[in-house]
């Protein structure tokens, strides 16, 4: 299995970054909450909304890491069909954050 670290800095960055700007105070709160049996319902909503946010923030950094190891793959290859199937690569997350609603 390949990890391309400099795309897992990336994704790894850019979640923990957007939560700290998002929430720089309702993050610790948020985290105790979770642990927390005796939780209050603000802070049940809190942990909620930095969960969600946090999915957010991992897709679209999944998509980024995606494509910068997309890149890194595609300047190693001289051509061929793996060129093509890889351009199908960042649809995939996508397609997963926000299925279809029939």
């Amino acid at each position: 299995m390949f990890i391309d670290p400099p795309s897992l800095i990336i994704v790894a960055g850019f979640c923990v970054g957007g939560l700290l700007y998002s929430y720089a105070y309702g993050l610790r709160t948020a985290a105790r909450a979770v642990f927390d049996s005796a939780a209050d319902r603000a802070s049940i909503q809190m942990s909620v909304a930095v969960l969600q946010r946090a999915k957010t923030f991992a897709i679209v950094g999944g998509v980024i890491g995606t494509l910068i190891g997309m890149g890194t793959m595609l300047a190693g290859m001289t051509g061929g069909p793996w060129i093509s199937i890889s351009g199908t690569a960042p649809v995939t997350p996508s397609r997963l954050a926000w299925p279809s609603r029939s």
